[in-house]
């Protein structure tokens, strides 16, 4: 085996784990710095800041249209499901389409493979079954 491939490999790993690690500061940090910002604008009314290196930072509100929270209904699915029989009672069908978390089903298909279950009757016919493999490093 090409074993300066596997540093390569080895090398790229442990980067992609560092640069992980930094994006997630830079997002908190960034998460810290927006919010008295977002207050700042809102205050003086202004729609964007330009710097003096020409850089513009500039105000998006984005609208996002989620599940109600229901009293006394802790399930994010029961409270998807009310929501799309309410989106339905209402007419708006088109936006509500029968589907499946893949996460979920495959974790039932790793819970089975696990414990040498056979999948059920039928499931190939509806459900391909995959394997992915990648190669890890563990730090030394």
């Amino acid at each position: 085996m090409d074993t300066e491939k596997l540093r390569q490999l080895r090398d790229l790993i442990t980067r992609k784990r560092d640069l992980d690690a930094e994006l997630r500061r830079v997002k908190d940090a960034i998460e810290v710095l927006e919010a008295p910002l977002l207050d700042a604008f809102a205050e003086e009314g202004v729609q964007n800041m330009k710097l003096e290196d020409g850089s513009t930072l500039y105000l998006r509100v984005q609208l996002w249209a989620r599940p109600k929270k229901i009293d006394g209904i802790e399930e994010d699915d029961a409270i998807r499901e009310i929501a799309c029989l309410g989106l339905k009672e209402i007419g708006l069908d088109d936006f509500v389409h029968e589907t499946f978390n893949i996460h979920t089903l495959s974790a039932y298909v790793r819970e089975l493979d696990s414990q040498n279950e056979p999948l059920p009757e039928g499931f190939d016919k509806y459900i391909e079954v995959t394997s992915d493999s990648h190669i890890l490093c563990r730090k030394g």
